[in-house]
């Protein structure tokens, strides 16, 4: 296996993962939703109890899209395939600190 191989593989593992995200986000908005609606439509006053879960799920939406960027631009070598996987990697974690625990 060449670096050249490797990093191509941890593209490949990094596109997973944030399509792992992706999934997180889709349903947390999807919960958001469920959370904040009155007789099937959204409330003002509902989604204000849970201002804190739309700013974490928005920070997540937003750190998901440039992760998908990132990707693209680790196509362009080896060396930016490693500072895209480590990008991935420092953006999932954050997502993960944020989402771990939460009873929202």
């Amino acid at each position: 296996m060449t670096a050249r191989s490797g990093a191509a593989g941890g593209l490949e593992a990094a596109r997973h993962a944030v399509n792992v995200g992706r999934d997180l986000v889709t349903g947390a908005v999807a919960r958001l939703a469920e959370g904040a609606s009155v007789d099937g439509r959204i409330s003002v006053d509902a989604l204000d109890r849970h201002q804190v879960l739309a700013y974490d799920i928005a920070h997540a939406a937003s750190a998901i899209e440039a992760c998908s960027a990132m990707l693209q631009y680790g196509e362009h070598g080896e060396y930016e395939a490693m500072l895209a996987c480590g990008f991935v990697a420092d953006a999932l974690a954050e997502i993960a600190t944020r989402s771990f625990g939460r009873e929202e």
